[in-house]
């Protein structure tokens, strides 16, 4: 059996305040989505290919 994976990685990132004053200005999240195509190829069958959707990660980020 072989196995392939093709996906798109598409990053989203969201401010939560855009008050300057704010602490939440500072804080930012951020997560990694890979929607894509995995495909089973079994030798003694036929080939299989199935919708995927992975998340990378899940974070946040806090600047000053």
């Amino acid at each position: 059996m072989q196995f392939v994976r093709v996906y798109l990685p598409i990053g989203l990132s969201i401010r939560l305040s855009k008050k300057t004053e704010s602490f939440f200005n500072h804080v930012d999240l951020y997560t990694e989505l890979n929607p894509g195509v995995e495909f089973q190829l079994v030798s003694s069958d036929k080939t299989y290919a199935n919708p995927y959707i992975g998340v990378a990660f899940i974070g946040f980020n806090y600047h000053w």
